[in-house]
């Protein structure tokens, strides 16, 4: 699984759509359109706080090794932010495809916990970072800068793990969770092709009126 994103370039501007990352800020930012509208419905299943959300954009399926299809894009604009939360004591990879995100770590979610475990670490373009089941385990993304980022995450259980916990934790407002929370079940905002798809869409439509 490391393998995978660091011989690979993953390219968010790709030949077929060089202007992407540029149509995503776009989509995000503006009301009405795809993204906006995926990040309000998100917000209003969420407790209302539109720069609480970010989106899960899921590439192929679920292989049954990882929580939820292994991997995702997301996408964070500006002055968004994830819960504080683990990650099912799954193993993770995660590629700065665009832009520049901070990862704050944090001890346990548990009580007394969740503290802060040393400064942020700033994650920019081509950087790769990784989480184990024992290190990195819980951490909350910020996009504390004036543009927006994409990550690509690659999720997987150990090969010993035959125990798996399909859930993330999550700390509201960095409080202590219950041994007995309820999980967050990673889902899906929309699939990479349909979302590309829609963006493309919505970019091809605006630079046409623009030239009119």
């Amino acid at each position: 699984m490391p393998g995978a994103l660091q011989e690979r370039r993953w390219p968010l501007d790709a030949l077929d759509f060089p202007e992407f990352s540029q149509a995503i800020e776009r989509s995000v930012r503006d009301e009405g359109l795809v993204g906006y509208e995926l990040l309000r419905k998100k917000a209003a299943n969420h407790g209302g706080k539109l720069t609480g959300t970010y989106l899960r954009i899921t590439i192929g399926t679920n292989l049954g090794n990882s929580p939820g299809i292994p991997y995702v894009l997301e996408i964070w604009p500006s002055g968004h932010q994830s819960p504080i939360h683990d990650h099912g004591d799954s193993f993770a990879v995660i590629k700065v495809l665009h832009g520049q995100i901070n990862a704050y770590y944090f001890d346990s979610l548990q009580s007394p916990g969740p503290n802060q475990q040393g400064p942020p670490a700033t994650l920019k373009k081509d950087d790769v970072t990784w989480i184990s089941n024992d290190s990195y385990q819980v951490h909350q993304l910020r996009n504390e800068s004036d543009q927006l980022c994409c990550t690509i995450q690659c999720y997987q259980y150990g090969q010993d793990d035959t125990q798996h916990y399909e859930g993330f934790r999550f700390s509201e407002d960095g409080k202590p969770v219950s041994a007995c929370a309820k999980p967050f079940l990673p889902d899906s905002d929309m699939a990479f092709g349909e979302f590309k798809k829609a963006i493309k869409k919505e970019w091809y439509a605006y630079q046409l009126e623009r030239m009119r």
